[in-house]
C-alpha cells in the first residue's frame, strides 16, 4: 500500500522527476500488480491500472484543528490503461514518461453555507 500511496501522490502532486526513466531491464524484472494484490517485500512492483476497473480512493479528514475526524471511501475508473512506477507513468508498458508529462491534477478544498468539498480533478496532460 505503501507504494501506492507514492504513486497515487506522485499524480496527485505532478511532482519532478529526474529526466531519465529507469531501465528497459529494471521494468521488466519487476512484477505487475493490478490494485487489491500484495506489495512484495521490497516494494519494487508496476502498478497496472486497466481502463474501467474500478478503483477505490480514500478521503481522510484530519488534523489539529478537526475534533471529529472522519474517513470516507468511494470508487472512481481510469479511462484508460495506466502502468505507474515510483514517478513514472506509461500508457503502454513501454514508453515511461515523468506522470506529470501524462497526467494533470488539481485538488482543492472549499468550504461554504451547505459544508465542505474536497474536488481531486485528474486530466490527460496536454
Amino acid at each position: 500500500m505503501r507504494t501506492h500511496s507514492l504513486a497515487l501522490a506522485a499524480l496527485l502532486l505532478t511532482g519532478c522527476a529526474s529526466v531519465t526513466p529507469p531501465s528497459i531491464e529494471k521494468l521488466a524484472a519487476l512484477p505487475i500488480l493490478e490494485i487489491g494484490e500484495s506489495a512484495p517485500a521490497d516494494h519494487e512492483y508496476i502498478l497496472h491500472i486497466a481502463a474501467g476497473k474500478p478503483i477505490p480512493f480514500k478521503l481522510e479528514v484530519t488534523g489539529d484543528a478537526i475534533t471529529r475526524p472522519s474517513v470516507t471511501s468511494t470508487v472512481v475508473e481510469s479511462r484508460q490503461e495506466v502502468y505507474l512506477y515510483k514517478r513514472w507513468a506509461s500508457l503502454d508498458g513501454k514508453t515511461w514518461k515523468p506522470t506529470h508529462q501524462l497526467f494533470k491534477s488539481t485538488f482543492s478544498v472549499g468550504l461554504d453555507t451547505s459544508g465542505g468539498l474536497a474536488s481531486i480533478h485528474f486530466d490527460n496532460a496536454p
